[in-house]
């Protein structure tokens, strides 16, 4: 069986009307939830009285899988302009990796501005202390953090091996703003070692002399390199399974008072 949704939880978005369906179809799916339709408390006797596969949901409800082990939707939208949609979404299988060896690896965080910085690792601290979160594994936390983001000029590289470890690092530079011998990494592209980096990392050599690390995992070297500019080919650490991308908080802008008048 089926449930119909409708665009009018938030209105009719006309050229936006298909875009607007996807978005509530993928915050659904992320859920596991049916939204019921906006105004309708109960349905008509006419449509109760068909049996029909189609569902007319007035409360929210739990989305079940579909037999191929996915949610399953369909997007029909029409905009009284004319931009017409029809889109069939399904959400990613379940993905199930072999157990993994525990490695220590790099979570990388970078900004603007230092104020940034703290503020980025701060919210990466309370999303990954909730519960639900927990659970992720930190070869896909390390991996979305390394190709996942642009690497801005203030930068920390925070090495563990699992996210309870990851936590506890990172409070306690947020608490004591040092870094840590072997475990965390904290440098600027306006360090007077940005440059010696970019000298040595300039020619044929020195990138063969970064592949060589990235392959030997020598985590310590590469995150030391990376706060001061270097960029490996971080996918060369995974060369046997790729991990895959996970939801993090994204990028804490800086808040700017503006007068428009100026």
């Amino acid at each position: 069986y089926c449930a119909l949704g409708t665009k009018a939880n938030f209105g009719h978005m006309e050229a936006a009307s298909g875009i607007c369906s996807l978005i509530k179809v993928l915050l659904a799916m992320k859920q596991g939830l049916v939204a019921p339709c906006d105004t309708l408390t109960a349905v008509p006797e006419v449509s109760a009285q068909e049996n029909s596969p189609f569902i007319l949901p007035t409360t929210i409800a739990t989305w079940e899988k579909g037999k191929n082990g996915r949610f399953n939707a369909g997007i029909n939208s029409f905009g009284m302009g004319g931009s017409n949609v029809f889109l069939v979404v399904s959400s990613e299988p379940e993905l199930i990796h072999p157990p993994a060896a525990q490695a220590t690896l790099p979570i990388l965080f970078s900004a603007a501005s230092p104020a940034q910085l703290k503020n980025y690792v701060q919210s990466a601290i309370e999303f990954f202390s909730r519960t639900e979160n927990r659970h992720q594994p930190l070869r896909d936390l390390a991996y979305t953090s390394q190709i996942g983001r642009v690497a801005f000029a203030h930068r920390i590289a925070i090495l563990a091996n699992s996210i309870e470890e990851f936590v506890t690092r990172a409070q306690r530079w947020i608490e004591s703003g040092r870094v840590e011998n072997n475990s965390v990494y904290q440098g600027s592209l306006q360090d007077p070692g940005a440059s010696l980096i970019e000298k040595l990392l300039a020619d044929a050599a020195g990138q063969e002399y970064l592949r060589t690390q990235t392959l030997d995992n020598n985590i310590a070297n590469l995150a030391s390199m990376w706060v001061l500019g270097a960029a490996p080919d971080w996918m060369l650490l995974y060369r046997d399974l790729l991990p895959r991308r996970i939801s993090m908080p994204g990028y804490p802008y800086a808040r700017v008072n503006t007068n428009l008048r100026e």
